[in-house]
């Protein structure tokens, strides 16, 4: 799935997200990007007791993707069996939430 990153044309800073101007250097000049959705599992954690809003997803592991040297996402995944290193796809976005699930090499 791919997804959409907004860069700076000024100072270059990528950003997800929907917004009018550069978060850093506040120019109103960029351009959208594509991304395919594919990115390097950072960090997780998986959760078991999980909030009411979501006890029906438990377990479920939380993973900061580093989708480009400068984008960093929080996702969610229902594959507990993801480690640091690997190669994550975003394959969906519910309820605001980009949902993950690893690449088989």
């Amino acid at each position: 799935m791919n997804i959409a990153i907004s860069q700076c044309s000024n100072c270059q800073w990528e950003w997800v997200g929907e917004k009018l101007y550069c978060p850093k250097c506040l120019s109103d000049d960029y351009v959208i990007i594509e991304s395919d959705g594919v990115g390097t599992v950072y960090s997780h954690t998986t959760i078991h007791a999980a909030p009411d809003k979501y006890k029906d997803l438990a377990p479920y592991t939380i993973a900061l993707v580093d989708m480009t040297e400068k984008i960093r996402l929080s996702t969610r995944s229902l594959n507990e069996s993801i480690s640091i290193g690997d190669t994550v796809q975003i394959t969906e976005i519910k309820n605001g939430a980009y949902i993950v699930d690893k690449v088989e090499s």
